[in-house]
């Protein structure tokens, strides 16, 4: 039986977490018996109880009771060396389990993933799955040569990634394997639509990345050339106090504050994605969301940036557009053509719920177990 360690940076419920549990539910649940399952957890989350559930070794780089007055004084007073022997002590027990592969879950865990391959004493595959693009990886991988060299193989999440990673880390194209994203979604349970307005649909964490103000920005646009048109703009996702009284007070000033609505990260965001009639991926920079993912299925029309995320490689033959690199007007002109154009609405829903339908775990995970297999 082979040992594989897997490095999630958190346990969040974001895109690349999300993808890593899956993955690991479906090993446990199908090859138990060729995997043991490890989980080293580098920050903690709102899924870290379900990803214990299915691994058979459990780390934790920080103390789990960290926040404890006592741990927080001594950390304090230590300057912070009481957490980096807990990190390095925790980092040597695993290098003595002799695992077969480290398996990398976002650049961001490599690393403490590549600290653990320099210890171990065994031949140990390390697996970098890829879940960022050009900024992120200039942005946490700053010299990149010193980190490939321990890199046995990569995972990309989309064509973009891969394309980033050859430019950027001169990597050959023979040590990258594209694996798109995948998600689960139910879609047998009754998602009924419980809106007739027409609702154009945002979603992810706020910041710069997603492009919430660009979300508004469009919306605006239509409002101010097309007023008339009674369309409703949503977004769904985690939004900061902060951030929720200066979306509040843009909403107000643009006299947005009936067409806009952020509802904020919901425990069934499907339901709101169900009553959308398209969806605005308004991010700079975006691998390949699971949430367009989840919105194809569903039939909702993607409308995208250019040059911004992998999710454009599946619009190519229809299923929604892609328009020029924040270029908002044309962003809002799609949005109006699609509101006048049912027929388009229509002909583009069925096309992106065929193109997104196979990306679920029973079809993606085997491509990542085949990857496995040949490294050991």
């Amino acid at each position: 039986m082979k040992k594989i360690l897997f490095v999630s940076h958190d346990a969040s419920l974001a895109g690349a977490p999300l993808v890593l549990l899956y993955l690991m539910e479906w090993l446990r649940e199908n090859h138990s018996k060729e995997y043991e399952i490890g989980i080293l957890h580098l920050n903690g989350g709102e899924i870290e109880k379900s990803f214990n559930k299915v691994a058979n070794y459990v780390y934790n780089i920080k103390p789990r009771n960290n926040t404890s007055l006592v741990l927080r004084v001594v950390n304090k007073l230590s300057q912070g060396k009481f957490e980096k022997y807990y990190a390095q002590k925790c980092i040597n027990t695993i290098a003595r389990f002799n695992y077969d592969i480290i398996y990398s879950n976002t650049v961001v865990s490599l690393s403490s993933a590549i600290q653990i391959k320099r210890k171990t004493k065994s031949t140990v595959k390390l697996v970098a799955h890829v879940h960022e693009m050009h900024s992120s990886l200039k942005y946490y991988i700053q010299q990149p040569t010193e980190i490939i060299k321990y890199i046995d193989k990569v995972i990309a999440v989309s064509e973009a990634v891969k394309k980033d990673l050859m430019i950027q880390w001169d990597l050959d194209v023979k040590r990258i394997s594209t694996v798109y994203e995948f998600t689960k979604i139910n879609l047998n349970k009754s998602l009924k639509s419980q809106s007739k307005k027409f609702i154009v649909g945002g979603s992810g964490k706020t910041g710069w990345r997603k492009g919430h103000q660009l979300f508004i920005q469009v919306a605006n646009y239509i409002n101010k050339y097309h007023p008339n048109i009674d369309i409703e703009f949503q977004w769904v996702g985690k939004i900061g106090l902060l951030g929720q009284i200066i979306v509040d007070e843009d909403l107000r000033k643009l006299n947005l504050i009936d067409k806009v609505n952020f509802v904020g990260q919901q425990q069934n965001p499907h339901q709101y994605f169900n009553n959308f009639n398209l969806f605005l991926m308004t991010s700079r920079e975006d691998p390949f969301p699971l949430v367009c993912i989840e919105v194809g299925m569903l039939g909702k029309p993607i409308i995208c940036f250019d040059q911004a995320t992998g999710t454009q490689e599946m619009l190519v033959n229809g299923g929604g557009k892609i328009v020029p690199y924040l270029d908002i007007e044309r962003m809002a002109e799609e949005v109006i053509n699609y509101f006048l154009n049912k027929n388009e609405l229509k002909k583009d829903s069925d096309i992106v719920k065929q193109v997104f339908s196979d990306f679920t775990p029973e079809n993606k995970c085997p491509q990542i177990l085949s990857i496995l297999r040949s490294l050991t």
